[in-house]
Order: structure tokens, then sequence, then C-alpha cells
């Protein structure tokens, strides 16, 4: 049923290109080739200086490229007119000046009478700009979960955070004043649960796939997973047959929210020993699906509508791969990569695609395999995995898009891996057998089971050490592929490491390892803040990796004094100081730092030594009672 005013709807036309008429068995699935670019209408001789403009943009995507999998039928996009804002528009996009092209559509757009802005540019045009920003707000807010509690000034971070929810908020208010003429009406009030366009301001403008598109990225993106399903809610109350006019980035955004088809948004697996486990998500969102659902229906939609098989590329593999490895479906994965890319389980290869084969894979279907095994704690399955894809296929590991491969495995590698002493120890209490109070503490439990006859004490420091030798053992084994890849610099992979150090005395040489290596870093990305090369020619940003290097080695030096602090070496503390530290700046810090903490390494001091007196009197004691 639709909600919409009384007005007629134009549907999208459907293409043959991912249709099928048969369902595909996943692991055995048959692919055609798909065709690499849109044919140009025959009538069509040349493109306007406009739309030669918006087809030289850095996306390189055009406004009906949003549905092109759903849209071969209809004619090329190509805007209309030159008018001069339009062509302001463009050159601000080309120029990455998202902000102030945000801002321009929101005053011209809030200051149209009756949605005269239409003269200029078209509804489609629009999204296309609107959908330019939402990928540049999903930039923000990643650059700023990135430097989270490691920039020098804690006041960037916040910066960064509050520009990521300033766009996000203009966005959402751009979209209010299409709507509803004005900001002062949400997208998201009770009155409009159930139709959107529920409003005694309602301006005539229609959602086209492409905003919905965009709704539906923006929110995703923002953690807001309810939020996402709402748009596709609506979108099923606008439009009848609404699974028919789905567009193809649809389908891959509906496995995203329903289904885990999006990595970023996973909690920690939950073990039985583990930390508290690290929720992701903004919101509760009970409406999962399983993927196998999603996925015939999407199936059954498209050979109920045409006649040949589906092309899934990689953008559909990709997500389906991380779909299979959030709902634990491993005999599944393991099949599918096989029929698809030739390599077994083992490593081993059966077949090897060409390269212009539309399913050759890339980085983005390596980091989508290794990251689900790693999530499912299979870690040697997802080293095979890596190693076999980069000697088979020559996935390069050392560009600078890997490092978002390197971080997901980091990240979930130091989560799964940790443990918590008194879970562990109410882990291996239910093992044996042996009942005991769970609310005491871990010191109190020890105590009272020790005079348990079944209590295995050997048996427990035994459990506890294989914990520690498996984490110690991956994330070493991670540090050195890491550093051996030669790649670039990962925040979110040390940041994991120093986690993985911090949490039990680490050896220093350890520290010296990482300290050397973010010492190098430090050396290759450090720009004066008078350079012109602080400013980003790719992203139009500030460049602060070096900030985050330095505040990353400043961390681990700290620890390192730390270490030798509680170590009983506090002798050694001023020399580290001098030898380590980058600047006069860190190296005054960490000094002051030092000696506020100088009375409580004394005090330590102080106990071990008694400690070991009581020892030795007692030693003494037991001695003398022998004779």
């Amino acid at each position: 049923m639709s909600y919409l005013p009384s007005r007629s709807l134009r549907a999208v036309g459907t293409s043959r290109r991912y249709a099928s008429g048969l369902a595909v068995s996943l692991g055995e699935a048959s692919y055609h080739h798909a065709s690499s670019s849109i044919k140009s209408t025959s009538g069509a001789k040349s493109q306007s200086s406009v739309a030669l403009m918006m087809d030289s943009l850095p996306s390189q995507s055009c406004i009906g490229n949003l549905s092109v999998a759903y849209s071969s039928s209809l004619k090329p996009y190509v805007p209309r007119g030159s008018s001069r804002i339009k062509r302001n528009i463009i050159n601000l996009l080309e120029n990455r000046k998202y902000e102030q092209v945000l801002d321009l559509l929101l005053r011209w757009t809030e200051s149209s009478v009756n949605n005269s802005w239409k003269s200029t540019i078209s509804e489609r045009e629009m999204a296309f700009f609107i959908g330019a920003i939402v990928k540049y707000q999903l930039y923000v807010i990643a650059e700023a979960a990135d430097a989270k509690g490691i920039h020098r000034d804690i006041n960037v971070t916040h910066q960064k955070f509050a520009e990521a929810r300033s766009l996000r908020e203009k966005i959402r208010g751009l979209y209010s004043i299409l709507l509803y003429g004005s900001t002062e009406e949400s997208l998201y009030e009770r009155s409009k649960r159930a139709n959107v366009y529920n409003s005694d301001h309602y301006t005539g403008y229609l959602l086209t796939q492409a905003d919905y598109e965009n709704l539906i990225s923006l929110e995703l993106g923002n953690q807001k997973l309810d939020l996402a399903s709402k748009w596709f809610q609506r979108f099923h109350s606008q439009f009848e047959e609404p699974l028919t006019k789905y567009t193809y980035d649809m389908w891959v955004l509906k496995f995203k929210v329903y289904c885990g088809g999006a990595p970023f948004l996973w909690t920690s697996p939950k073990t039985d020993v583990g930390r508290n486990d690290i929720r992701r998500r903004r919101g509760i969102f009970r409406a999962e699906k399983p993927w196998i659902e999603v996925f015939d229906e999407y199936l059954r939609t498209i050979s109920r509508t045409t006649n040949s098989q589906p092309v899934l590329d990689n953008k559909m593999n990709e997500v389906l791969i991380s779909c299979m490895g959030y709902n634990g479906s491993l005999s599944y994965l393991t099949k599918y990569i096989e029929s698809v890319w030739g390599i077994t389980a083992q490593g081993k290869s059966k077949f090897r695609l060409e390269k212009s084969n539309s399913r050759y894979p890339d980085l983005a279907i390596l980091k989508a395999i290794v990251v689900s095994f790693f999530y499912n704690q299979q870690f040697f399955q997802a080293m095979t995995y890596l190693n076999s894809f980069q000697e088979i296929y020559g996935i390069d590991l050392t560009i600078s898009p890997a490092r978002s491969l390197w971080d997901q495995v980091f990240r979930y590698a130091e989560g799964i891996t940790s443990y918590d002493e008194d879970k562990a120890l109410s882990v291996f209490l239910k093992q044996s057998r042996i009942n005991v109070d769970t609310k005491r503490k871990k010191e109190d439990k020890l105590r009272q089971v020790q005079s348990n006859v079944n209590f295995d004490y050997e048996g427990y420091l035994t459990f506890v050490k294989d914990l520690e030798q498996k984490r110690t053992a991956t994330m070493s084994e991670l540090w050195h592929l890491y550093r051996d890849s030669n790649g670039f610099f990962c925040t979110g992979v040390v940041k994991a490491y120093l986690s993985f150090l911090e949490v039990k005395p680490s050896s220093m040489d350890q520290y010296y390892d990482l300290m050397t290596y973010l010492a190098k870093c430090y050396h290759e990305y450090a720009v004066s803040n008078s350079s012109f090369n602080r400013l980003d020619l790719i992203t139009n940003r500030i460049y602060d990796n070096d900030e985050r290097v330095y505040a990353l080695y400043e961390q681990a030096l700290a620890n390192a004094i730390e270490i030798k602090g509680i170590s009983g070496y506090i002798g050694q503390i001023e020399p580290l100081i001098e030898e380590w530290s980058l600047d006069n700046e860190m190296a005054h810090k960490l000094r002051a730092k030092f000696m506020e903490n100088r009375p409580r390494y004394r005090s330590i001091l102080e106990e071990n030594r008694l400690r070991k007196v009581e020892e030795q009197v007692e030693d003494e004691e037991k001695l003398l009672d022998l004779f």
C-alpha cells in the first residue's frame, strides 16, 4: 500500500543485467561477465560542457550510475543547462569543497519559492550532489574515529567528531528542506514514522531511489542501523512491489544493514574468557535477518522480473563474504571461495581467473575473507587465505588501501585473544565442576577453592598460560607480518598492538621494536606546520599523520617508563627519556610525569623489598623447624 499523496509515480526500469530465472546454488554458482560500461544513446553526438565537467569528477560517477544495475533501459543521464550555480557546485565538488556545496544547497533550497530550484538542477542532479557530500561525511567520521584517543591535542579529536556530526545534521536538514521547506521539521518525528510525507508543509518532493541510497548510506555509516532500516521501510511504503524497484546498490546496502555485511559495525565476538564486548552500533537493532534469506529474496525477485542469470560482481561478492563471516557460515564460505576464485581451504589453486574477469579478486575481497575468518577465531585459516591470494593473484598489501585490512585484522585479533583472569578462573572452575560464589573477586575465589581437593591449581595455571601463549603468538606473528609487508603506517594497527602490550607488562624489547618503527614513521611523515605539504592534496584536509605517529610514540615510551618504574629500575628512567624522546617537548612532558610518579615507584620498590625480607624470614624459620 502506498502512503504517498495522490500523484502518479514512474517506476525505474529494470535491467536484465542482474536477473535470474534460476536459483543460484552458493558454492556452485555460474557467473557471467558484466559489461564494464553503458553504451551512449545513438542520438547523442556530444555532451554539454557541464556534462563533461561532471564526467571528469574524481569519483567518475554520474547520477544515473547510482542505479546502473537496474537502469540500463533508460537513456544515459546528461545534465541539462549550464547555469552559473550549477557550474559553481560542480567546480566546488571537483575541488573537494564539500562543506561549501552543502551550505550553498541549504541556503539556496530554503530560500527557493515553490521549489524554484528545480528549474536550475534536476532532482537526479540534487541526489548526485548530496551523495557526494554523504561520502565525504563518512570519510570525516572515519578519520575522527581513527584519531580518537591518540592525538596530542584532545580538542582536535573533538573538532573532528563535531565536524562529522555537523555534516550529518546538515544533510538531514537539507532533506527536511526538500520535503517540508524548512529544517524545523525533522525526518524522524513521531508523526512521520508511517509516512515520511505526512506534513502540512509537504513540498511535493518525491524521494528517488538515489535519495534512499543516500539516506541509508548516511545512517549506516554513522552506526545508526535502526534509522537505516527505517528508510528501507519507508521505501517499501512509497513503492508498489518495492523489491522490484531496488537498485543494485540498494541490495548491497540491505545486506549491510540487515545481515552483517558491514564489518565496521560488528561487535566483538563473545568468548567465555574475553574482556567486555565492544559495541560499535549506536542504538538497539533487532531487525537482523539471516543472509541466506535475503539472498534468496534477491534471487527470487530478479527471476520474477527478468530471464537472465545474475552477475555477482566483486561489490556483491565482498558483502556476501562479510555476511557469511558475521553469521558464522564458514562451510558456505570455504565452498564459495573455492567455486569463485579456485582456492581451497588448504590454500591450493584449482584454477586461476584471468585479470580481465570481472570477478578477479581485489584487496577488498581479500580483506572480507581474512576478517571473516579472524572474526570466527579461525586464525590459521585466515592466514592460509592471506598467503594464497597474495601468491596466486598477486594482491599487494604494501599499498595505502591495505591499511583497512590490517586495521580490522589487528582489531579483531586483539579483541578475540584478550582474556579476563576472573572469567578465566570461573570457566576453569566450571569445567572442573567446582561450585563457587561467582560474585567474589578472583583472589577470594582462589583462596576458597584452594582448600577443595578437586581443584587442580597447576591445571589452572596451565590453562591461563595457554591463553596467554595463544594471544602472544597471534599478536606477535601479525606484528611481524605487518612489519614485513613494508606497508603504509596504520593508526589502528599500532593502537591494537599497544593495547596488547599494555594488558600485561611486556618485555622492553617489544617496546624498543615498536618505538624504532614509530620513530622511522615519524621522520618519514613529519611535516612543518608552515609547509604547504601540510594540506593533503587528495582529501583537501589538513595532513596529520605525523601527529598521530607522535602521539602513539609518546604513549609507547610512557608505557616503557612505567615498566621500568614498577620493576624497580628507577635509575634507568632518566637516561631512557633522554635517549628515546623525539624532541624536547616530549622529554619535558615525560620528565614531569616521571617526577610525579617517582614516589609511587619508590613505594612499590619498598613494598617488594619488605615482601622479600618476609619471605626470607619465613624460609629461615622453616629451616630451623627441621632441626
